[in-house]
């Protein structure tokens, strides 16, 4: 009946998969401690929440999110990501749909929580983008694309949730033409495809 405590025992259980990720790549422990602590979350988000609830459960939330985030990291320090496979892309880009949905849920109530919350974490993997692209790592390249798509995807976001239909479509119409142009100098088929 103690939300405290019990996402104070899945942040030391998360701390321990983050502390065997820093020494070793264990694919396996990743994909279980992701999913029973984002299923457990789910589960008391949809049972047990309350909004007086909201501060703490998000900050335990954001804390998860970031735990995982780094476990991704951590993971492509050791050895080249493969996001094709089950086990890195489930946690690359299955970690902020949940994280996000959940989030959402939360605070859909409150006017432009969603947008502001959607701009963030679209800054928020912009900036991590940057970073690592800026170790010059090649290890980190596959990620570092991966995390710019989810920064453009979550920015995106963002302008429905604030915006009016007219507007939405007037900066999705700019964006898209933005992807089309890079797509055509980089040579790439599939930044013309979404930005066409």
């Amino acid at each position: 009946g103690n939300y405290i405590a019990l996402f104070s025992y899945y942040a030391v259980l998360n701390l321990g998969v983050f502390a065997v990720a820093w020494f070793r790549t264990w694919k396996l422990l990743n994909v279980l401690g992701f999913l029973f602590t984002f299923t457990i979350t789910g589960l008391w988000r949809f049972n047990g929440y309350e909004s007086d609830d909201l501060f703490a459960a998000d900050a335990f939330l954001i804390l998860f999110f970031l735990m995982y985030v780094g476990v991704s990291i951590l993971n492509c320090v050791r050895q080249p990501p493969d996001l094709k496979g089950y086990v890195s892309g489930s946690l690359v880009f299955g970690l902020p749909v949940v994280a996000f949905g959940l989030h959402a849920s939360m605070v859909s109530r409150i006017e432009y929580a969603m947008a502001w919350s959607a701009f963030a974490l679209g800054a928020f993997y912009l900036a991590l983008g940057w970073t690592l692209y800026r170790t010059r790592r090649e290890s980190f390249r596959l990620l570092v694309e991966a995390f710019a798509a989810l920064g453009v995807i979550f920015a995106s976001l963002a302008i429905p949730l604030a915006f009016d239909t007219r507007t939405t479509a007037a900066m999705w119409a700019v964006e898209g033409a933005g992807l089309l142009w890079l797509g055509v100098r980089q040579q790439r088929k599939l930044a013309r495809a979404f930005g066409a």
